[in-house]
C-alpha cells in the first residue's frame, strides 16, 4: 500500500459499535472492553476489522506502541479478603482513623509481603499517625519489593512528612531507576509488521493483522466541537510548525484526581528524557505558585500539556499553545460529545493546540487507553504528530484522535533539490534525473524515492542519478515529488515538488479561461481546445466526475458543484486521442462558494463556538449514534501521507 495515514474530515460518525464481532468470535466478556470504539481507533486495527478478529481489544492490539519496562516483580492479584481489608484500610484513612487503617495494612503486609504496593500503604498509615520512623522503614521495603512511583509517594499526603529525612531523596531516586529501558522511536510505514520489538519487519507486505493505518479526524465541528475557522486556524498553524523546532515547555499537571495520578508514575521519567534531548518540561501541581494542577497557568510557551480533570476552561488559564503543540487531559467523555458534563477534546483545539484526543466511552482510567507522557519524547525525537500518539497508547482502540496527523515540528529536514533536468521545460522518452540533496546535520540519507502522481515510482540511492521512462504516462501535467529518507530510526522523509508536462506525441489540450468561483449547487461550465481529440472527462483527484465528447476540435463539460465540495478545489482535464494518446491538462483552481445561508434557520443556532455546525439537520442525522462498519474500511476517504 502507498498509504500511511488516513484523515477523516469532519462529519463522520465517531463511534463504532463492534459488538457483532465479539460475538461471532465468542470473544471473552470482559468489563472494561466496552461496546463502542472510536472511528480513528478501529481504523487503526483495519485489517483487524476486516479479519472480524477483535483482539485490538487486548493489551497486545497495538505492536506499534513503543514499550517500556519496569522492573517489578509479577503479583498475584488480591483474594477477596485481602481486598476487603484493603478497602477497610483506605476508610479508616479517609475517616482519620489511623489505629484502624494501620492495623489492616499491617495484616496485608504479614499475609502478602512481597507486595510493594501494600508496604507502601503501610508506610502511609504509620506516617498519618505520627511514626515517621516506622513510615521510612516500611518505605524502604516498598522500594524492595518493586514500588516505582516515586511521583505518588513524593505528593501523597501523609508521606511528605519524610521529605525532611536524608533517605527521603536517594529512596525516591532508586523508585524511579527501577523505570526503563524505553524503547526509542520509530518511524511508521503501513507497509511494516510490527511485531513489539524496538525495530519492525520490514516485508512491505500489509496484510498482516500488525500491519496498521495510522488515522486521525482533520476536526469535529458538530455540538460541542470547532467552528470552520477554529479549524482551518488550528491546521494552518499546525502546518506551519513543521521543522521549526520550537522552544517550547511540556507541562505535566498534577492534582489528587484518578484523572491525573493514572499518568504521574512516567512525569518523571518524560521530564529527565527531554532534559537529555535538550528540552524542556515542567511537572505543574497545585501547591506551586499560581499553580492549580489541572491546567498550566500564565504559561506562554505550551508545547505540551498532559492534564487529567474532568472540567476545565483554557481561555482563563492565561496560557498559550504554540503551533504544534499536542494536549490532551484524561477523562471518561473527551470524545463523547452527546455528554456535557466533561470538557471535550475540542477544548485544545479551540486554542490552536495541534492535536488532541479523548475516549467516546467510559475507557474506566486504564492507562493503557490513553497516551503516556512519552509521547512527548517522540514528538520531540521528530516523530508526526499521528505517529507520536500511537506509539505512546497501548490500547487505542476507544481513543478519538483529531488535528493534523503530519504536524512535524520538531523534524529535522534534508534539503531536497533537482539540478537537472528542467522542470520548466517539456520532458519526453527516458528521463535522468540528477537530485541535489543536502542532508541535515547528523542526519544521513538512506535512500531517495521518485514518487509520480502520489505513486511510487523509482528507488534510488543517495548521490545517484535517476532514470526514469515517460513513454508510458499520459502527455501534460505531472506532479512530481523527489523524496530523502534518513537513515535513522525516525526515518523523517524530506521532500520537494515539481510540476512537470510531458510530451511523447504531437497532441495538444488547451482551455478557455475557466470559472474562478462558483455558488455551491450551481453549475459550472469548463471548456477548451483538443484537435483531433475524440473524448473529455473531468477528474477530481483519482475520481471522475464528467464527461463529453469532442465536436471539431472543440469540448464543453458541465458539472454542478454540488458533486465537488465547498472551498477551493483542483479539477483535472484529461483529453483522449484516436491513437490511444491522453492529455492532461494544468490543474484547474476553482473555489467553490458556501450556498447562500438560511437566515431563518442560522438564527435559531446555539451561539456556543464550535456548535454553529451542529444544525437541527445533523442532528436529525444522529451524527454521533455508533454505526455498526466491518469489511468497509477500505472504501473510506484515504488522505495520503506518503511521503
Amino acid at each position: 500500500t502507498e498509504i500511511d495515514i488516513i484523515a477523516y474530515s469532519a462529519d463522520f460518525p465517531t463511534t463504532v459499535n463492534f459488538t457483532t464481532d465479539v460475538k461471532a468470535n465468542k470473544f471473552p466478556p470482559g468489563k472494561y472492553h466496552g461496546k463502542e470504539a472510536s472511528l480513528t481507533g478501529l481504523t487503526f486495527f483495519a485489517h483487524h476489522v476486516e479479519a472480524g478478529n477483535p483482539d485490538y481489544l487486548t493489551g497486545k492490539g497495538n505492536l506499534y506502541f513503543r514499550r517500556h519496562r519496569t522492573r517489578t516483580p509479577r503479583l498475584r492479584a488480591l483474594t477477596k479478603a485481602e481486598d476487603q481489608l484493603f478497602q477497610e484500610a483506605a476508610q479508616a484513612l479517609k475517616q482519620k482513623d489511623y489505629q484502624t487503617a494501620l492495623a489492616r495494612h499491617r495484616l496485608l503486609v504479614e499475609g502478602y509481603p512481597e507486595h510493594g504496593g501494600l508496604w507502601h500503604e503501610l508506610a502511609r498509615s504509620q506516617a498519618a499517625s505520627g511514626n515517621k520512623k516506622a513510615a521510612m522503614a516500611a518505605l524502604q521495603k516498598a522500594a524492595d519489593f518493586g514500588w516505582t512511583d516515586s511521583m505518588q509517594s513524593r505528593t501523597d499526603r501523609y508521606l511528605k512528612k519524610l521529605s525532611g529525612n536524608t533517605a527521603w531523596r536517594p529512596l525516591l531516586k532508586r523508585m524511579e531507576s527501577r523505570k526503563g529501558p524505553f524503547q526509542a522511536a520509530h518511524g511508521f510505514s503501513a507497509n511494516y509488521e510490527w511485531t513489539g520489538a524496538t525495530r519492525p519487519i520490514k516485508t512491505f507486505e500489509s496484510d498482516s493483522l500488525h500491519s496498521y493505518y495510522l488515522a486521525t479526524m482533520l476536526a469535529y465541528t458538530g455540538a460541542q466541537g470547532n467552528s470552520v475557522p477554529e479549524v482551518e486556524s488550528y491546521l494552518a498553524a499546525a502546518r506551519s510548525s513543521d521543522g521549526t523546532l520550537p522552544d517550547g515547555t511540556v507541562y505535566l499537571l498534577v492534582n489528587n484526581n484518578v484523572r491525573s495520578k493514572t499518568r504521574q508514575p512516567l512525569f518523571l521519567a518524560t521530564v529527565a528524557a527531554l532534559k537529555n534531548r535538550g528540552h524542556r518540561a515542567e511537572i505543574l501541581m497545585r501547591k506551586k505558585p499560581q499553580q492549580n494542577g489541572i491546567l498550566p497557568q500564565g504559561k506562554d510557551d505550551v508545547i505540551g500539556a498532559m492534564a487529567g480533570y474532568s472540567r476545565y476552561d483554557w481561555q482563563s488559564s492565561d496560557s498559550q499553545l504554540l503551533p504544534g503543540a499536542i494536549a490532551e487531559s484524561l477523562t471518561s467523555y473527551g470524545a463523547k460529545f452527546t455528554e456535557h458534563s466533561q470538557t471535550k477534546l475540542t477544548e485544545f483545539l479551540r486554542y490552536g493546540a495541534a492535536g488532541s484526543s479523548g475516549t467516546v466511552t467510559e475507557p474506566f482510567s486504564i492507562q493503557a487507553k490513553f497516551p503516556s507522557p512519552l509521547i512527548h519524547v517522540y514528538y520531540a525525537d521528530g516523530s508526526s504528530l499521528a505517529e507520536a500518539f500511537y506509539q505512546s497508547v497501548q490500547s487505542p482502540y476507544q481513543l478519538l484522535i483529531v488535528g493534523d496527523p503530519l504536524a512535524r515540528p520538531y523534524a529535522r529536514f534534508a534539503q531536497v533539490n533537482l539540478a537537472s533536468p528542467d522542470p520548466g521545460t517539456p520532458w519526453s522518452g527516458d528521463v535522468t534525473l540528477h537530485p541535489k540533496v543536502t542532508p541535515a546535520p547528523d542526519r544521513p540519507i538512506a535512500h531517495l524515492e521518485l514518487w509520480v502522481d502520489g505513486q511510487l515510482a523509482v528507488y534510488a540511492l543517495p548521490n545517484k542519478l535517476i532514470s526514469w521512462d515517460t513513454t508510458g504516462l499520459d502527455d501534460g501535467f505531472h506532479e512530481l515529488r523527489l523524496v530523502a529518507q534518513e537513515t535513522a530510526a525516525v526515518e523523517t522523509r524530506s521532500y520537494s515538488r515539481f510540476c512537470v508536462i510531458l510530451a511523447n506525441s504531437d497532441h495538444r489540450l488547451e482551455l478557455d479561461s475557466p470559472p474562478q468561483q462558483v455558488r455551491y449547487g450551481e453549475d459550472a461550465h469548463i471548456s477548451g481546445t483538443a484537435i483531433k481529440g475524440r473524448n473529455v472527462s473531468l477528474w477530481q483527484g483519482k475520481r471522475e466526475q464528467a464527461s463529453a465528447p469532442v465536436n471539431n476540435g472543440r469540448w464543453q463539460i458541465q458539472i454542478n458543484s454540488g458533486t465537488l465540495g465547498v472551498g477551493p478545489i483542483l479539477l483535472g482535464v484529461h483529453v483522449s486521442f484516436d491513437d490511444q494518446v491522453v492529455v492532461r491538462s494544468t490543474p484547474l483552481n476553482i473555489d467553490i462558494a458556501p450556498p447562500e445561508p438560511d437566515l431563518k434557520a442560522a438564527n435559531s443556532l446555539p451561539e456556543e463556538p464550535g456548535e454553529i455546525m451542529a444544525t437541527k439537520a445533523n442532528n436529525n442525522r444522529k451524527k454521533d449514534k455508533p454505526v455498526k462498519l466491518r469489511g468497509k474500511l477500505r472504501n473510506l476517504k484515504k488522505y495520503d501521507s506518503s511521503p
